[in-house]
């Protein structure tokens, strides 16, 4: 694979090791056991983002902005909303959990904690559903057409307008964190790019403060195409309104 190792580690291959790290397991198959070897799925980040998103963001015990707490490093950590256990057991949020699953991948994608890995997998009823159209010895290649069973998470506008928004937002710092207090959060990544999340019931119209230069930037979130434009002030101000369930994200790369 091209990689070379030093010491117990491999330089070039990128790995991650699924050490689900329950509590009533022996501490030689917890997390901090395996951080040599490479990163190790942060299976309680999946579980906060559920019981935050089910709930609210930042008027419980558990607030967004304190998700990463006592948790694996960031150096060492990979995160996901869910994957292919987790969603079957009612643990994470799926797809079936719609705006919310979403704006989790969003957050997730936005935050500067971890790896973060996009899950996509199909649509399933019972706990032991098999992929669309799959035989005791084969399943077809993945088909992201209308009505094919598989959910193509990574093609879902939303999705690929946060890959994007990470992407340029790179190892910019966390900044200009803000919230109602409920459901409605805001932050950005230094002047590269800025989300702002509402998980409430109803729209959310707010005046936010960004670090972001001047000017007029293409929302991510809602479109492929800078059909929704937001506009930055000289004061660094943006003025949305953020539709229930949904978000409002921008970056330096993808202006009017």
């Amino acid at each position: 694979l091209g990689g070379r190792e030093t010491g117990r580690e491999v330089e070039g291959i990128w790995g991650m090791q699924e050490v689900i790290g329950r509590v009533n397991e022996a501490k030689e198959v917890q997390p901090d056991r395996y951080l040599r070897s490479g990163q190790v799925s942060e299976f309680q980040y999946a579980y906060r983002l559920k019981r935050l998103f089910d709930d609210s963001l930042m008027g419980g015990t558990l607030t967004l902005d304190e998700i990463s707490k006592s948790l694996t490093a960031s150096s060492k950590a990979a995160v996901f909303v869910t994957n292919w256990d987790t969603e079957r057991n009612g643990s994470t949020l799926t797809y079936k959990d719609g705006s919310r699953y979403l704006l989790a991948n969003a957050f997730m994608l936005a935050y500067p904690y971890s790896e973060p890995n996009v899950f996509s997998g199909y649509e399933f009823s019972t706990t032991d559903s098999g992929a669309p159209g799959a035989t005791a010895s084969s399943v077809p290649d993945t088909a992201c057409s209308a009505n094919s069973g598989w959910t193509c998470t990574q093609r879902l506008t939303p999705i690929r307008g946060m890959i994007g928004w990470h992407n340029v937002a790179g190892k910019a710092k966390l900044t200009d964190w803000q919230s109602d207090g409920d459901n409605v959060v805001a932050f950005g990544r230094g002047a590269k790019a800025f989300l702002v999340m509402n998980n409430g019931s109803s729209a959310s119209t707010a005046t936010w403060h960004t670090s972001l230069p001047a000017g007029t930037y293409c929302d991510v979130y809602s479109s492929t195409d800078c059909s929704t434009a937001i506009r930055v002030s000289v004061s660094g101000s943006i003025h949305v309104t953020v539709p229930a369930g949904s978000a409002v994200a921008i970056h330096v790369g993808s202006r009017v």
